[in-house]
């Protein structure tokens, strides 16, 4: 039953990393005043712009650098469309959403090796190797909790630097102050 738990632990927290950052981010966005529902969408083709360029290149690091590059690209347009043009932030948000969602499934069925009906589906790419932590990962239950990848050991880091700066830095209250109030 132990063993159970332990791999149930280690496969939640390799799984939900993604969805940790995005909350993160979501998280700021938020406490901005900003309601973003793209988040989906950008995940998406953060994913399938980040497997093209690591199945063509090789490069994980470049592969993270264009799923950013791709979500600060959405992310920017989501910001103009809610801000600048003052659009309806449901709607846009919807918009980025459903442009996300298909064009990363256009584009998984277009960047395949000979893009003749071949997908990026089943193809295997490079990936970050989980390494445990020496003594930390022998732990019995939460030792599964370090023996993770990088990806996952930087978001362990993240997550209170991230609340330190949301509600200790005088960033964070302006933030919080200006996502409070939007008209001042």
């Amino acid at each position: 039953m132990i063993a159970l738990i332990t791999s149930i632990l280690a496969i939640t927290l390799r799984a939900g990393t993604s969805l940790i950052y995005a909350t993160i981010g979501e998280i700021y966005t938020e406490r901005s005043g900003i309601l973003n529902l793209g988040l989906e969408g950008m995940m998406l083709m953060g994913a399938v712009t980040a497997f093209a360029t690591v199945y063509y290149t090789g490069s994980l690091i470049l592969a993270l650098l264009v799923a950013m590059l791709t979500g600060v690209i959405l992310s920017s347009i989501h910001a103009f469309l809610s801000i600048t043009m003052k659009a309806n932030q449901v709607v846009s948000g919807l918009s980025i959403t459903l442009f996300g969602t298909g064009l990363a499934s256009f584009l998984g069925q277009r960047l395949g090796p000979e893009s003749n009906g071949h997908y990026l589906i089943g193809l295997t790419g490079n990936k970050f190797t989980p390494f445990a932590i020496p003594g930390l990962s022998k732990i019995p239950v939460i030792g599964a909790i370090f023996s993770q990848d990088l990806l996952t050991y930087i978001v362990y880091l993240i997550i209170p630097v991230a609340w330190f700066i949301m509600y200790k830095t005088k960033s964070g209250l302006n933030l919080r102050a200006v996502g409070e109030s939007p008209q001042t």
